[in-house]
């Protein structure tokens, strides 16, 4: 089977190139395959996902109980509290992504077991809320990261440059 991919991502100089371009995309029995595979995988995914985020806002809960508590409070004050609404937080947040990957699963099932154009164009909005809100994710991730960074060599520099004032 030979494939040609000449025309990806450059423009369309012939006609026939561009009338294909409207042309519906088809799903054969291989690609069927391969997204009844996907859907095993992702529902596995998304139940891990589920799981998690309620360990999540378990742990969130429960430290905030036990920052309330007297020998805690007096070694960190305030910490546990802080610590147990963050974890409440990230709870909350990773939910979503789980949610949108268990859609995607059952709408594609859906669509596969009924030949329904309508569940799989669902499914595969929901995979891309998926994947846009885990690169939102990561972008947050990298820029919190990054401002720590920061935070820490300013810090670093500034203990550095008092201490060595001190000595003096």
């Amino acid at each position: 089977m030979e494939e040609n991919y000449e025309n990806l991502g450059g423009e369309e100089n012939s006609e026939e190139s561009q009338l294909n371009t409207h042309a519906d995309i088809q799903f054969d029995s291989t690609i069927k395959g391969y997204v009844s595979e996907i859907t095993k995988w992702g529902k596995l995914m998304a139940i891990c996902g589920f799981i998690a985020a309620g360990f999540m806002v378990l742990a969130g809960v429960l430290l905030l109980f036990m920052g309330s508590m007297q020998a805690i409070a007096r070694l960190f004050p305030g910490f546990g509290g802080l610590l147990g609404a963050i974890y409440i937080v990230m709870g909350v947040v990773y939910y979503f992504p789980a949610k949108y990957l268990y859609d995607f699963v059952v709408y594609a099932r859906q669509a596969l077991q009924f030949n329904d154009q309508e569940s799989i164009t669902y499914a595969f909005l929901r995979l891309k809320s998926h994947y846009r809100f885990i690169g939102i994710m990561i972008i947050v991730m990298i820029c919190l990261y990054f401002l720590i960074f920061v935070a820490a060599f300013i810090g670093g520099m500034s203990s550095v440059i008092g201490g060595a004032g001190a000595h003096i």
